[in-house]
């Protein structure tokens, strides 16, 4: 028996005896193979081998996968042509979220060695990586190799897409396979649903566009209008009173109003009044200032522009941000109706009352 032949037999026992002492959880003569089997890697470089294998299992037992994944991966780095073992890391790098490394690995493995399980995989990363044409790519290629699933994920791709039809017909192809994955059966229910999810959705959106219709039709007839050459300074809110200006075309209405501290903050304030911390706390409630203004582009008795509302003291980041707004003045000239949040499926709708 040649020498590397001796050890090489050598580590194949160190290696059994760490296994054996690990399930016995001596870790005193575990170590010791262990430190053995490191030992017979440092002569004999090819025995490395053995020794990561071993670690590996050791790890694998543990459930320690941030360590399993890099010991796999020198695993590979040593044996770059074990297709089974380069499967099992991509698997495991897309478990732990690393869907590129997984790419990688899969891609490594050759064309004509790669199985259905493995252009499915391939997809998978692809499409988690953005890459939805090379996704329906090795989709394709698994389910021409009989990979249901691959088709069931197919069709659900098809099936955010739109393309109903497309999707059923994979359904039925992979229904016909003697033993479909049970994702197949999910992804045809899911047909009827999703069309008619879409339709109540449509329903909904309809019904909402019909109230924004109405604003800007009216908007639109008011716009038609001369321009007023005059427009009272003073008007009356449902929060404030409003100032008014105007120079050429441009419009402004500014009030203030307070509301008052809710939460934690008016909790403390009460509490801090109440034990006389403060004099007069309990009976002055504690209150935010705002800033309201609404300004715009008038043309005939319409206004189109924003409302913004800031409280005092509140920084950058706290501010309201701009809702886009329209106001109509009334014909009498004697009130605005006030449409906040034009854009959206459900504005606020108030009058300013002429003073």
């Amino acid at each position: 028996m040649t020498a590397s032949k001796i050890l090489e037999r050598k580590a194949k026992f160190a290696s059994l005896a760490v296994e054996e002492f690990s399930k016995a959880k001596d870790e005193n003569h575990m170590n010791a193979a262990l430190n053995t089997l490191r030992e017979l890697a440092t002569e004999e470089p090819a025995l490395e081998l053995k020794l990561t294998e071993t670690i590996k299992n050791l790890l694998d037992a543990s459930e320690l996968s941030p360590f399993t994944i890099a010991v796999m991966e020198r695993q590979m780095e040593l044996t770059p042509d074990d297709h089974e073992l380069r499967f099992k890391l991509a698997h495991k790098q897309s478990e732990s979220g690393y869907e590129d490394i997984a790419l990688h690995h899969y891609g490594k493995i050759p064309r004509g060695d790669r199985d259905s399980g493995t252009w499915n995989n391939m997809a998978v990363a692809a499409d988690d990586l953005g890459l939805p044409v090379k996704s329906v790519e090795f989709y394709k290629r698994a389910a021409t190799m009989g990979n249901t699933l691959a088709m069931s994920n197919l069709a659900n791709k098809l099936i955010k897409s739109g393309f109903l039809e497309l999707a059923r017909e994979q359904c039925i192809k992979a229904l016909a396979e003697p033993t479909p994955h049970e994702n197949v059966g999910h992804s045809f229910a899911s047909l009827s649903s999703v069309e008619a999810d879409e339709q109540l959705r449509q329903k909904e959106i309809l019904a909402a566009v019909e109230g924004r219709l109405t604003h800007l039709r009216k908007v639109g007839r008011a716009a038609t209008l001369e321009t007023p050459a005059h427009i009272a300074e003073d008007w009356l809110g449902p929060q404030c009173t409003f100032k008014l200006s105007r120079q050429a075309d441009q419009l402004s209405l500014v009030g203030q109003y307070e509301t008052p501290v809710g939460g934690l903050l008016s909790a403390l304030t009460s509490s801090i009044g109440d034990s006389g911390g403060i004099a007069g706390a309990s009976q002055q409630k504690a209150k935010f200032k705002y800033c309201v203004k609404i300004s715009g582009q008038i043309r005939g008795f319409a206004v189109v522009g924003d409302c913004k509302r800031e409280r005092d003291g509140a920084s950058l980041l706290q501010g309201a941000g701009e809702l886009k707004t329209f106001m109509i003045l009334s014909d009498e000239g004697d009130e605005f109706t006030v449409i906040e949040n034009a854009n959206s499926s459900s504005p606020t709708v108030y009058s300013l009352k002429r003073q």
